[in-house]
């Protein structure tokens, strides 16, 4: 009777190797698919986060008399109006306090005069530093960057106002900017031009309460020219404002690829009025920024998290923000612009 051999056959280096060739080429195709998965879930946080953001800044709003939270205040204004913010463990934020920059104005952006709002979550502003056990108590290099670098900016020159002293008569008295703005007068003589409210002051104010940006994922960034913003890493330093496409009447950012650009070749010079491109044209993913501003940018996918004044939030390229009506409330074109 014949015997088989007992002794079993291992795998050959050919094999192996030609199964590890195989769990490399499915590793290869499965790892850019959960690489979607994981930014599109970041970004349903950052959306989620934006939006206690926004209950945060009604909440203000209904204990103020319907005022929309100023978006900056300079320490003399703090020091005029006499008015005082808390750290979560109660101690008062003092204007300047010198803490990393010792210029540095920890309670002059909205961020820590709107935290008590959200019962100082810090993550909902500073979640995309995925720094979960930061201590808010300790204030040494902390505060100043809550202050500076939440993940989303507010659209403060135009909503709530950036407020400065300013002396008028010879008594400083505060005054947010474009307190004077104006707008030429179509037809008049002499190129006249009357004054506009283009700061809103009060949420009754808002016309478009659906259109009007209130709040969006921003950085400041250089200037320069068909930069990818929407490639820059996603924990680049956030800005706790950010800026239309103009601001008055220079130009701060635009969509790439429209032929209306600046830098070398043709083009508006910075700070020279022009034209901005019609929303939609051009590379709406693609941004160029003109003068050293802070932007919207897209983080994750792409995309830009975006507030709106009546609550609702999503998200957008950052090229579809290239219209003035959505962020001046009584902007009546997309290429609006006023004299400072």
């Amino acid at each position: 009777m014949n015997r088989r051999c007992g002794a079993n056959r291992g795998f050959t280096i050919v094999e192996i190797l030609v199964v590890i060739s195989i769990i490399a080429v499915l590793l290869g195709l499965l790892l850019p698919a959960l690489s979607g998965v994981k930014k599109r879930s970041r970004k349903v946080q950052e959306i989620n986060a934006i939006r206690q953001v926004g209950i945060a800044w009604n909440l203000y709003a209904n204990a103020n008399n319907e005022a929309a939270i100023p978006g900056y205040l300079d320490t003399a204004v703090q020091d005029h109006w006499k008015v005082g913010y808390e750290y979560p463990n109660g101690a008062t934020i003092p204007p300047a306090p010198g803490f990393g920059a010792l210029d540095a104005n920890i309670a002059g952006p909205w961020t820590w005069r709107l935290l008590p709002n959200m019962d100082y979550n810090h993550e909902m502003v500073h979640g995309y530093r995925d720094e979960p056990d930061w201590d808010l108590l300790q204030m040494a290099g902390e505060g100043r960057e809550i202050a500076d670098e939440p993940g989303f900016g507010y659209n403060a020159y135009y909503v709530g106002g950036w407020w400065e002293m300013v002396n008028i008569s010879g008594t400083d008295i505060p005054r947010y900017r474009f307190y004077d703005a104006t707008i030429p007068s179509l037809g008049a003589p002499g190129g006249s031009a009357h004054r506009v409210s283009v700061v809103v002051r009060s949420v009754a104010q808002i016309r478009r309460s659906s259109e009007l940006v209130i709040f969006c994922s921003s950085a400041e960034l250089p200037p320069m020219t068909a930069l990818q913003y929407h490639k820059l890493e996603d924990n680049v330093p956030g800005s706790y404002l950010v800026a239309p496409p103009f601001l008055a009447e220079e130009l701060q950012w635009m969509t790439a690829g429209t032929g209306s650009g600046f830098g070398p070749g043709p083009g508006p010079a910075p700070g020279a009025g022009g034209v901005i491109p019609v929303p939609g044209s051009g590379d709406p993913s693609t941004l160029e920024v003109a003068v050293n501003t802070s932007a919207p940018i897209g983080r994750y996918t792409g995309n830009v998290a975006v507030l709106y004044a009546d609550g609702h939030s999503d998200s957008q390229a950052p090229g579809t923000l290239a219209d003035q009506r959505k962020w001046i409330n009584i902007a009546d074109v997309w290429n609006f612009q006023h004299l400072p």
